[in-house]
């Protein structure tokens, strides 16, 4: 854990995409867990297509979530894929000593 350990109060679970299978559909690795902080929060963002978007949580993490990853909230049943979630947006902020701290709306 880094310096905003004490901020990661939460646990989300995200899968990978690793490719795509014969019919064009994405494949996902194994579920991990990572810390996080989630928060619902509603809000428009640009998504990462350019497009206004009403998301309705932010995740903050020391660990990067991409657009193409699944990911899991608290909360979420982790068996049932159709509960997972695809960010809308990402990115992420750096300070001054190369800490880097990651976001992703859903």
């Amino acid at each position: 854990m880094g310096l905003a350990a004490n901020l990661m109060t939460h646990t989300v679970t995200i899968a990978s995409q690793t490719g795509k299978d014969s019919a064009g559909d994405p494949s996902f690795g194994s579920q991990s867990t990572i810390r996080a902080r989630v928060e619902h929060k509603i809000a428009k963002v640009r998504s990462n297509q350019g497009e206004i978007i009403q998301a309705q949580h932010r995740v903050i993490s020391e660990s990067q979530i991409l657009d193409t990853d699944r990911v899991w909230l608290p909360g979420d049943s982790t068996g049932d894929n159709n509960q997972a979630r695809k960010p809308v947006m990402t990115g992420h902020a750096d300070t001054p000593s190369g800490y880097v701290l990651y976001e992703a709306w859903f």
